[in-house]
């Protein structure tokens, strides 16, 4: 099972010593939805570590910005042995279903025929959203997003921070119940991978136990799983939410820190051990 962490630009060089190993990382589009250059610190990170990078453009259907994504895909540099690659992660908030899968089914036959010893080195799959779709009120099931093509079947997955009554949650949900959608969901042959996990270092989680033996759980779960490819960590911020009680706006979900239960303050961990459970998979 390949396991990764995702680590923004600016935090490269802090983070770098601290994994012992990431296999796979997200690197995320230039504001006009294309690749960043090969030379972007991110993919040189990836060809440092020996790892694989998972790419995202927003594209959209956009016949003029495909194009000009199959060619920087003509050059793809040697040292990439694998690119997987998406198109508008998490759809379900920016385009209808039916826009979403068009729009997808146009930048995978442009992926279908690239040539061949470009296409084997490229996996390309749609990446959908666990909380769009199993949250109360949401989808309910990822068929209604899924264009049903691609080299693999992606879902982000992210545990909840908020409990009952505006608070912060005073738990981690169940590893086996947090995967059971995902599991029975028929990806129609195509393997499963999480591009993003992530579960914010809780106020109650003191010394970041907890969130350790989550991972743990989540992991060996994901172990038995037949055609489960991966997962990579969200080991950054997240985007400010409404305000929960004891968590404030802020979203940390680095290996490393907690919530102190101020908003904007966090705790480094030390020893961190959501972070050395992390570590533990090395070679996994």
């Amino acid at each position: 099972m390949k396991i990764g962490a995702t680590i923004v630009k600016d935090e490269i060089g802090y983070w770098k010593p601290k994994l012992a190993k990431n296999e796979w990382m997200r690197i995320f589009p230039n504001s006009d939805g294309m690749l960043p250059a090969w030379d972007d610190a991110r993919f040189e990170y990836m060809q440092d570590v020996g790892g694989q990078p998972f790419a995202s453009t927003k594209l959209d259907g956009d016949t003029n910005k495909i194009k000009a994504l199959r060619t920087r895909l003509l050059d793809l540099p040697d040292w990439i042995s694998t690119l997987w690659l998406t198109d508008r992660h998490e759809p379900e908030g920016d385009f209808t279903a039916s826009q979403y899968k068009a729009h997808f089914k146009l930048y995978f036959d442009m992926i279908k025929g690239l040539p061949t010893d470009i296409r084997t080195r490229i996996k390309c799959g749609p990446v959908l959203t666990r909380q769009a779709t199993e949250n109360s009120g949401g989808l309910g099931t990822y068929a209604t997003y899924d264009p049903g093509v691609g080299d693999f079947f992606g879902v982000d997955m992210y545990g909840n921070s908020w409990g009952s009554g505006g608070k912060a949650a005073t738990s981690y949900v169940d590893p086996k119940t947090f995967l059971a959608k995902v599991k029975t969901y028929d990806s129609k042959g195509r393997q499963k991978l999480f591009p993003e996990i992530g579960y914010v270092g809780l106020p109650f989680d003191t010394d970041g136990s907890k969130r350790a033996q989550w991972i743990e759980g989540v992991t060996q779960e994901l172990k038995t799983w037949s055609n489960f490819v991966g997962y990579i960590w969200w080991n950054a911020n997240g985007k400010e939410g409404s305000s929960i009680s004891g968590l404030g706006t802020k979203r940390y979900f680095q290996l490393d820190r907690r919530h102190t239960g101020t908003d904007g303050s966090y705790k480094t961990l030390n020893p961190a051990l959501p972070l050395n459970k992390f570590n533990s998979y090395k070679g996994i």
